[in-house]
C-alpha cells in the first residue's frame, strides 16, 4: 500500500474513533492512563524481549553508544514510564477550561475553553519511551494519536503500542485512538505531513535536522521546537563546592538525553581554579571530551543573543545576577535555572521540553498545551438582512460604534 493511503486508513481510523473521546470524562482517561501504567508493568518481559531484538540491529549497524541508550530499555526504565502514565493522572482536567468569559453589550455572550486538536502526529527519533509519553499526554487531553517512531525503535514501539491498546478493554474509549504509523518507509513521513484535513497537527520530537524536514515539508500545521546547546554557568561569586556537583549531575546523570549539559562556562576571574576541577572529574568519569568545556564569554553579549541555548543553569550566590541574566532576554521564554541542575527540568512524560508556544504555552509542552481554544457564542442571533446578502460590520459616527450595514 503507498504511504499516502496508508496514512489516510490510519487518520481517519483514529478520527472516527475520536469520538468516543469526545464523549468521555476525566475519569474515563484517568482509567485508560492506569490501565496502561498496570499492562507496562504486566508486560514488562515481552517489552524487554522486544527492545532486545532493537539494540541486536543497532549494534550490528553500528550506532552509536549515545543512540543506543537512548533505545535501550531497562526493567527501571520501564517502571519509570509506567509511574510516569499513573502521574498523569493525578493533574488536573485539561479539557473544557474557561479562559475567557464575557457578554458584549449587543448580548452576544462569549465563552473560550479548552478543546483537543483532535487528531495528533507524532514524528520521534530512537527514543521508545516517547511512544507512552506521547500517547498518554495526547489520551489525557482527549486526542487521538499518529505516532511514527524510529525503524531503529520499530519492534519496542510495535509492543508498547499492542501493550497499551490492551488498557483499552472493558472502557467506552476505542484502542483505535492509538495508531502506529509504519517505520520501514521513510515515505510515511512525508506522507504524515501532507495529512492535510485528515492530520489536525504535527508535532516533530528529536534533531534539529528532523525538526527542520517536518516544518518545512509539512502542509499539516506543526509546532517547531528548539535545538539549543545546554550550557552551565558558574560565576565567579559561585560555590564551587557546589557548582562541580551541578556540572557533574548536569552532564553525567545521563549523558545521551537532551537536557544533558553541552557546555561549561566560567568566569575568567575563577577559571584557573574550577576548570581542573571540573576536567579532572569529567576525565574521571570518561564524559569529558575536546571542545565540550567552553572557554568564559561575555554574559551579557552571550544571553542576548536569542535562540542559543535551550536550558542555561547558572551557579551563582548573587540573585542580582540571575535578575541581570533575565532582564538581557525580556521576551525570551526559555527558562533559566539558578542554584539547581539541569536535570531538575526532566518532567516524566512530556512531549517537548521548552517550546515558546504562546505567551500561555511557554516551557515544557506537557498537559495544557494538548488542546486548543473553543469558542461557545449564545444568547444573541446575527441580524439578516432583507436583501438577502451578509451583513457587514461597520464603524460609524464619531464615537467610533460599531454597527451593521444592511
Amino acid at each position: 500500500m503507498a504511504a499516502t493511503a496508508i496514512i489516510e486508513d490510519l487518520a481517519k481510523r483514529a478520527r472516527l474513533a475520536a469520538r468516543t473521546l469526545a464523549n468521555s470524562s476525566n475519569a474515563d482517561r484517568n482509567q485508560i492512563l492506569m490501565n496502561i501504567s498496570l499492562q507496562l508493568r504486566s508486560n514488562l518481559n515481552l517489552i524487554l524481549q522486544a527492545n532486545q531484538v532493537d539494540m541486536e540491529a543497532a549494534k550490528k549497524s553500528g550506532m552509536n553508544n549515545s543512540l543506543q541508550d537512548r533505545l535501550l530499555l531497562t526493567e527501571a526504565r520501564i517502571l519509570s514510564i509506567a509511574n510516569a502514565a499513573e502521574n498523569i493522572t493525578k493533574l488536573p482536567d485539561p479539557l473544557n477550561r474557561v479562559l475567557a468569559e464575557r457578554t458584549l453589550d449587543n448580548g452576544l455572550h462569549l465563552l473560550q475553553k479548552s478543546v483537543p486538536f483532535g487528531v495528533v502526529g507524532m514524528v520521534y527519533e530512537a527514543r521508545p519511551n516517547v511512544t507512552v509519553d506521547a500517547a498518554v499526554i495526547l489520551l489525557k487531553s482527549g486526542n487521538a494519536a499518529l505516532l511514527r517512531g524510529s525503524s531503529s525503535a520499530e519492534q519496542s514501539n510495535k509492543i508498547l503500542i499492542e501493550v497499551m491498546k490492551k488498557a483499552f478493554a472493558g472502557t467506552a474509549i476505542s484502542p483505535e485512538v492509538l495508531q502506529l504509523v509504519p517505520s520501514d518507509d521513510r515515505s510515511t513521513v512525508t506522507a504524515l505531513l501532507k495529512a492535510k484535513g485528515l492530520v489536525d497537527l504535527v508535532i516533530p520530537r528529536g534533531s534539529a535536522q528532523l525538526i527542520r524536514t517536518v516544518v518545512d515539508e509539512a502542509t499539516v500545521p506543526t509546532i517547531e521546537t528548539g535545538a539549543g546547546v545546554c550550557h552551565v554557568y558558574v560565576d565567579k561569586s559561585a560555590d564551587l563546592e557546589k557548582a562541580l556537583s551541578i556540572l557533574i549531575n548536569s552532564k553525567c546523570d545521563r549523558p545521551s538525553v537532551c537536557n544533558a549539559a553541552e557546555t561549561l562556562l566560567v568566569d575568567k576571574k575563577i577559571a584557573d581554579k574550577f576548570l581542573p576541577l571540573a576536567l579532572k572529574k569529567l576525565y574521571a568519569l570518561e564524559l569529558a571530551e575536546t571542545g565540550s568545556l567552553g572557554r568564559a564569554l561575555n554574559l551579557a553579549g552571550y544571553f542576548a543573543k536569542p535562540n542559543q541555548a535551550a536550558k542555561k543553569p547558572i551557579q551563582t550566590t548573587k540573585p542580582e545576577l540571575a535578575e541581570f541574566v533575565k532582564e538581557q532576554r525580556p521576551n525570551d521564554p526559555e527558562p533559566i535555572v539558578w542554584d539547581v541542575s539541569d536535570m531538575a527540568k526532566e518532567f516524566g512524560a512530556e512531549i517537548i521540553d521548552e517550546i515558546p508556544l504562546c505567551a500561555q504555552g511557554c516551557g515544557p509542552m506537557v498537559l495544557k498545551q494538548g488542546t486548543k481554544e473553543g469558542k461557545e457564542y449564545r444568547g444573541w442571533v446575527c441580524p439578516r438582512p432583507k436583501s438577502g446578502h451578509p451583513a457587514k460590520w461597520m464603524k460609524i459616527g464619531s464615537d467610533g460604534k460599531w454597527a451593521f450595514q444592511r
